[in-house]
């Protein structure tokens, strides 16, 4: 088995294992995953974030309810997500690590000011989140 580009050996704890790839242009972004249990607060942030929940339901302050499966593109804006103590989120932040150029204007990959750059749904196109039993 390969877990990126090293080899890796594992065992399974249980018997059902979740594949939950981050795939990015590594030369462009990075990014991190979370596991989180329950409700989850999210603070403003330079960086498009995804939450994808794998258990359960949750609800964010914005939008319907999201089931089993279901993945939100929360941005950079602080967010907040109500969900029971059973159910299980992954938060993937993705990290523009070069300056990216969107209809021709340049941004930077990190905004001085801390808000949400406006180039966040296109560092969603360019980096894909799957999930696959």
């Amino acid at each position: 088995m390969r877990a990126a580009d090293v080899a890796a050996e594992v065992t399974a704890l249980e018997e059902q294992v979740l594949d939950f790839n981050v795939m990015v242009r590594r030369n462009d972004y990075g990014a991190s995953v979370e596991y989180c249990r329950g409700p989850v607060a999210l603070s403003e942030s330079s960086h498009a974030r995804v939450v994808f929940v794998r258990e359960g339901a949750a609800r964010p302050e914005e939008g319907e309810i999201l089931q089993r499966g279901d993945t939100l593109l929360a941005d950079g804006k602080r967010t907040r997500i109500t969900a029971g103590d059973s159910t299980v989120l992954y938060v993937v932040t993705m990290i523009a690590t070069v300056p990216l150029e969107c209809d021709g204007v340049h941004h930077s990959p990190r905004p001085a000011s801390g808000a949400a750059p406006a180039f966040s749904s296109a560092m969603m196109r360019a980096g894909a989140v799957a999930a696959a039993e």
